[in-house]
């Protein structure tokens, strides 16, 4: 298969699972989501090993993942016992699949025919993502915003394809523009629909520079980040207008006041900070966090804040986990041109300061494509004028 043929299927195939699940029954009516992410990325993963004619990566290729899992494993067995064993095992296991299918990504992205992504599968993954929606919202016979297991899964998709998409934008040397007007007009419409507040206020910076970035001259930072923090603002006021004045109606009658929404979330975040107090150096153990506080007849259950979740389940290691975590995000931004340096900088960090972001599989994407392959891209564009052409 030539390079752009395992580039293009590459890109098409991963971009189309992010927003697919399979919902698995289970015992006593529960159902469990099982994403196609999960299987499409090891295949690719085998499938990138096998054109490079090696069946192993090498010990230098795996020994920062490989010390992560052991770490993260190794916890476990300083909480003796744990108050929730079902959550601990679930924790680690979703922990370790996020390293492993990020470092897989990292495999993918390094291959030398993998490009610049085509427009067309980036709109395919976010026509499939919002088609997926629909539905979810149509099966269930929810309004919009009801269907909260799936609501901040599909908002961050939709939110990173969006991100991706202005990646393409900036490099490539004839964007389609009314494929970014339409992309930029589409989606703060569904993250409103969905009740996605904080996806909203992010995905308003991306919207806007889809649709003004190629005006920007790149020397212009001030002018880029005050479009952008105007554009966050901006919408961040129309909630909290529609909030106040217009509650009666939908979509702001499923919407919990903003104010509301950040005082909950200040008095979560006060709770987890000081059970990471109380059980330092070990930490509650991973997945522990909502059995310890049920354990006290406590209603929160849930820190809603990525570096916090890190440090009350796993203690001195959560530090290290966090300082880990914000390193590769430094990393990550540091080969992008400015104005997609502020875009993935608050698509990554925002959502992490009010969820639990680790296990949505769109910020590998994205974090794997600045660990990669944005300085070989950059380097590329060096010689065209500052742009490459699409593949």
């Amino acid at each position: 298969m030539t390079g752009d043929r395992f580039n293009s299927v590459t890109w098409f195939v991963l971009l189309v699972s992010l927003g697919v699940f399979f919902r698995v029954p289970l015992l006593g009516g529960h159902e469990l989501n099982i994403s196609l992410y999960d299987i499409v990325v090891p295949s690719l993963f085998l499938w990138t090993c096998v054109r490079r004619d090696k069946l192993w990566v090498g010990l230098g290729d795996i020994r920062w993942p490989a010390l992560v899992v052991a770490a993260i494993l190794a916890h476990r067995y300083l909480i003796e016992h744990p108050i929730d064993p079902t959550g601990s095992m679930r924790e680690s296991a979703k922990l370790v699949v996020v390293v492993i299918e990020v470092w897989m990504l990292c495999q993918i992205f390094r291959d030398r025919h993998f490009g610049i992504p085509p427009i067309w599968a980036v709109s395919a993954g976010f026509c499939g993502a919002l088609m997926f929606a629909v539905a979810e919202v149509y099966r269930e016979g929810y309004g919009p915003g009801s269907y909260d297991a799936l609501q901040t899964v599909h908002a961050s998709v939709l939110c990173g394809l969006a991100v991706i998409l202005s990646i393409y934008r900036c490099y490539c040397e004839t964007p389609r523009q009314g494929a970014m007007i339409l992309v930029a007009s589409i989606l703060p419409l569904a993250l409103f629909a969905m009740v996605a507040k904080i996806y909203l206020i992010v995905g308003s910076a991306v919207s806007a520079y889809l649709v003004v970035g190629f005006r920007l001259r790149p020397s212009s930072k001030m002018v880029i980040a005050l479009g952008g923090l105007a554009a966050m603002l901006g919408a961040a006021a129309i909630v909290l207008f529609g909030s106040v004045y217009f509650r009666d109606y939908p979509p702001f009658s499923y919407m919990q006041g903003v104010l509301t929404s950040l005082g909950f979330r200040l008095y979560l975040w006060e709770g987890a900070w000081s059970a990471f107090l109380d059980r330092f150096p070990n930490g509650l153990g991973a997945g522990q966090y909502g059995a310890y506080m049920n354990s006290l007849s406590s209603p929160i259950l849930f820190t809603h804040n990525t570096f916090l979740g890190l440090l009350v389940e796993f203690g001195a290691l959560g530090v290290l986990l966090v300082f880990g975590l914000l390193y590769l995000i430094a990393r990550s931004i540091r080969h992008w041109p400015f104005p997609i340096m502020l875009i993935v900088l608050v698509f990554l960090i925002v959502p992490m300061l009010f969820h639990d972001v680790l296990g949505l599989r769109i910020y590998h994407v994205v974090l794997a494509l600045g660990l990669t392959a944005a300085g070989r891209w950059r380097q590329k564009a060096s010689g065209v004028s500052g742009t490459v052409a699409r593949p």
